[in-house]
């Protein structure tokens, strides 16, 4: 399991966490929807089932939007998980990409 404090700087394959920083910087809109702990606990959850299902030395995490939601789930609605997703976004831990069948995955960037 990954805290907040060590990840950042031993796996760059992994959802960097944000810091409160970041947090504070973002629009009123974005804190509106997420809290600070919200966004690095699905940071945590996800990195943590990436590494159980991964050899993380040669790729980054991607996921498929509800694989995400599915992971999400243990701690936050599928509304909540959206919201944070989206999130991740914004903060550029993680981007969107559609493929031609219109599904979406999320990338850790």
């Amino acid at each position: 399991s990954l805290d907040c404090t060590t990840h950042n700087r031993e796996n760059n394959n992994l959802i960097q966490f944000i810091t409160k920083e970041e947090y504070e910087a973002a629009p009123r809109i974005v804190k509106m929807q997420v809290s600070f702990e919200q966004v690095n606990e699905a940071a945590k959850l996800l990195n943590n089932w990436w590494i159980s299902e991964n050899d993380l030395s040669n790729e980054k995490l991607r996921v498929k939007e509800k694989d995400a939601n599915d992971i999400l789930a243990q701690s936050f609605t599928a509304r909540k998980s959206k919201s944070i997703l989206c999130s991740l976004c914004h903060w550029k831990k993680m981007m969107i990409d559609i493929s031609s069948d219109g599904s979406r995955n999320f990338l850790c960037v």
